[in-house]
């Protein structure tokens, strides 16, 4: 029986502390120096502009980066003063009109898109799942992003970010699942290198058919230049 297991595991805190301050208000925190990790995967949350911090011993976690392991979505309004999450639940939730799948040895990838035809400027919601097949508990390497999303259009134009080079280490239990979204800032890497329009928003596709393609690649732990390749693709259309 498939499930999703969410575990999170604090290791240890930092000692080195600072104030911050609002207006005149000011809190004493410190920085989080441990791990927390969704589903035997450490979050994103090293080398980018998020940081996990320790408040009278309660721990922090970004909004935008928990939200969106979650698969969900978080924006802020501004003018309103209000953090919107989205985040889907239940089994309607994850009906999609066009998926894709391939495995190996030890792992199934799937890759699934709410929609087969957006229109401009609808959110566009694909979402992919990687699934231990094995019986028995496995340790991985792989990059900082498990998931790695490529872009091409019906010209062939590609956007592929790549894979980082920090080297992580995850344990996969028998049915465990790992689940990611396809975020806006791949829409904006391929429109920044393509899109000629100055009017258009960068971080919605222009008309057009694309394929979207998941990727991950993986070793064992003792033999990280042995690498395993596992991807999938679907196309979706923009009208």
């Amino acid at each position: 029986m498939r499930k999703v297991i969410l575990s999170f595991l604090v290791l240890f805190l930092s000692t080195f502390s600072f104030t911050i301050s609002f207006a005149e208000n000011s809190l004493q925190v410190s920085l989080f120096g441990g791990d927390v990790v969704l589903n035997g995967n450490k979050l994103n949350l090293t080398g980018t502009e998020y940081s996990t911090l320790n408040y009278n011993g309660h721990i922090y976690v970004p909004l935008r980066s928990l939200s969106e392991t979650l698969q969900g979505t978080v924006s802020y309004n501004e003018q309103e003063n209000v953090a919107n999450i989205n985040v889907r639940g239940g089994k309607d939730s994850y009906k999609s009109e066009t998926s894709s799948a391939n495995s190996d040895d030890f792992f199934k990838l799937s890759i699934h898109s709410e929609k087969e035809v957006y229109q401009y400027g609808q959110d566009i919601n694909i979402w992919s799942a990687l699934t231990y097949t094995g019986k028995e508990e496995k340790r991985i390497a792989h990059s900082h992003d498990l998931f790695v999303y490529t872009l091409m259009d019906e010209h062939g134009n590609t956007y592929d970010p790549g894979e980082t080079l920090a080297l992580l280490k995850s344990t996969f239990k028998e049915n465990d699942v790992y689940i990611s979204s396809l975020q806006w800032i791949i829409f904006f890497g391929y429109n920044d290198l393509y899109s000629e329009s100055l009017r258009e928003s960068k971080t919605h596709l222009k008309r057009g058919t694309y394929t979207v393609t998941v990727r991950t690649t993986y070793a064992d732990p003792e033999d990280i230049k042995t690498n395993r390749k596992l991807q999938t693709s679907i196309k979706i259309k923009v009208e």
